[in-house]
Formats: structure tokens, sequence, C-alpha cells
């Protein structure tokens, strides 16, 4: 079992899209009011996530 501080959700449905695009894939889907999509935080996601924040990330 993973942490909660080891794993980064994702409420957005095109960053998790561009995530899976750019080979990382969900570890678990949670539905609450809005489908949130679980990753496993780590040095890909975020360098991913700095690339959403510049609208680099394609």
């Amino acid at each position: 079992m993973i942490k909660k501080e080891n794993i980064v959700r994702i409420l957005n449905p095109k960053q998790a899209g561009l995530y899976v695009k750019n080979g990382v894939k969900p570890i678990d889907l949670e539905y609450t009011d809005a489908l949130v999509f679980i990753f496993e935080k780590n040095e890909i996601t975020a360098e991913l996530h700095k690339k959403w924040l510049n609208r680099e990330l394609y």
C-alpha cells in the first residue's frame, strides 16, 4: 500500500490525460463528486506538474 504522502490526486481530466499521454498511468481512481485520478508521487510526476504549471505539458 502506498502512503498518502506519496500520492497525487488530480481532478482535472485534461491534466490527468496528459500525464497518461506522457507515460504515467494512474494507480487508482476515486469518485466523490467528481472522478479523481490518483498517481504515485515521484520525479516524473513532479516534472510533469512543473510543465503543467508552466503550460508546457502537451
